[in-house]
Parts: structure tokens; sequence; C-alpha cells
């Protein structure tokens, strides 16, 4: 039987937990919310295969642990530590259910350029050659019917490999370029996570002037990435109205459940209400 996939990892979840390893699990459609271990959160039967699970625990997920246990800790991050999380950050933005949804939604425009592509060059082989007219247009037959059922329903190997880090490596090294500064809040507004944990504006992707990134570590502290001149890897006390801007990104990001240390009533109808404005950080 297939097991259960945490498709986001149970040692980052521990980090948004009470002082007994429990969560505030939020319900985003509803506002309802129940209490839970992150063992038991964030997981869907089947999700990924043996050898993604595998890789995920042993090349990104292992590496990755020691360096969210730095950031909680506050301690100083090296350019080494910085690049294993750039790879944890982006398999995360790619392996959670967003990102198989995100597929699914542009997997039509991708086969409409693969049949694009194809065509063409079936096209120079005809001209090259008219005898081959028969075969060619038996292969153009087969490939319409692999990039018909790609659009209509991308199989799963197509999400396992766009997982791999080593399928963007542009992107990890994008976002490990990025100025990093951890944000640290007070205990009267803490942080919280999502089922989608990466923010980012999508409009701008992470390569602009303007672009951002954003990733709660814990409960106490959050990931800034942007290409201002401030110095990197720094730790800085967050303002209150901060911390709401990184609420309000949390808010937006998940596709269902918002994950937080405690119960508070404020939560609910915070998430109920939808159309959040989001800001850049000032």
């Amino acid at each position: 039987m297939p097991e259960r996939n945490h498709f986001v990892p149970e040692f980052y979840l521990k980090g948004f937990c009470n002082a007994d390893d429990i969560l505030t699990v939020y319900e985003k459609s509803t506002g309802a919310h129940f209490e839970a271990p992150p063992s038991k959160v964030a997981r869907v039967k089947g999700f990924y295969s043996p050898d993604l699970e595998r890789y995920l625990s042993e090349k990104i997920e292992g590496p990755a642990n020691n360096v969210l246990a730095k950031i909680r800790s506050e301690d100083t991050l090296s350019a080494d530590d910085k690049v294993t999380l750039a790879k944890y950050i982006v398999t995360m933005w790619k392996r959670v259910p967003r990102a198989r949804r995100r597929l699914r939604e542009r997997a039509p425009k991708v086969s409409e350029e693969l049949r694009t592509e194809i065509r063409a060059k079936f096209s120079a082989i005809q001209t090259r050659d008219p005898s081959k007219r028969q075969i060619r247009e038996e292969r153009l037959r087969q490939a319409d019917e692999i990039l018909d059922r790609l659009a209509s329903d991308p199989p799963d190997e197509v999400f396992y490999r766009t997982i791999l880090s080593e399928a963007t490596p542009r992107l990890v090294a994008a976002t490990a370029a990025m100025t990093w500064v951890f944000l640290v809040a007070d205990d009267t507004l803490h942080f919280s996570s999502c089922d989608n944990p990466v923010f980012i504006f999508e409009h701008l992707g992470i390569g602009r002037l303007e672009s951002e990134l954003s990733f709660p570590v814990s409960s106490h502290i959050a990931l800034w990435g942007s290409w201002r001149p401030v110095k990197d890897r720094a730790y800085l006390r967050a303002p209150a109205q901060l911390v709401k801007e990184f609420w309000r990104r949390t808010a937006h990001n998940a596709e269902r459940y918002v994950y937080h240390r405690r119960f508070e009533p404020w939560v609910s109808p915070f998430l109920r209400k939808g159309a959040w404005r989001l800001c850049r950080v000032p």
C-alpha cells in the first residue's frame, strides 16, 4: 500500500508547534481549527514515488534540517548553508499540492508549444524526403495522442521530475544569490506557515530588482529575501506590522491549511476575509 507522504516536512512543521509539540491547524475556507502533531498533517497517501521520497529525505531535507536548526537558534549561516537552504526552499515551492495544480494549469500551454515544435520538425523532414509522408503522419498522430494526455492529465512522473533541484539549477542559484534577512518576532505576535510556505510575487519571479521571497522558518523567525543592498544573513527584530504582512502572505498562499502554534480567536475571521492586500517590505 502507498505510504502517506509529507508534502511539508515534519521537521519543518515542528518549528510552529507549542511547547507540547502540537500544531493548531486552521482550515482557510471555513476558519475551522483543530490540534494535531506534525506527524499527522500535511501528508497525502502516495503523493510521491518511493524513490522521490528517499531523494527528498536524504538529499534535501536531511542537509537542510541542520540549517533550519541553526536559524531557529539565531546562529550565523555559512555560504554553504545558504546554498543548502536555497535548494530546500526551491524544492518546497515545487513539491506541494499547489505546485501540482500549477503544473496542470500550465500543461495545455506546454503541450501546444511542444506540438508546434514537433510539427515544424516533421515538416522539415517531409520537405527533405516526401516519400516518408505516411510515416510522418503516423508519428504525428502518435505525438498528438501523447500531448493530448499530457494536456488533460500530466503523468505523475512529470510532476516528480519537476521537483528535483537539478531540474531548476538557475532558480536555486538565484535564490541563493538574493540577500537574506532573518526577521525575529517577539512573543506578542508569531509567524505562521501553511501548506504552501514559499511566497513570491509570481508576476515578478525572483530575478528582478523588485522581487521578494519570504519563507517562515519558525513561529519566531521568517526569512525575507530581496535584492536590496543590506547585510546578508543578518537577524533583525521584526515590527508587528511586518509580521502581519507575512501573515497576509501566508493566508494568500495557503491552499487549504494554515499552521500556527496556538489557537487565537482573530485567525479564523482573518482567513475567511480573503482578498488580502499584499505589499512589498518597506
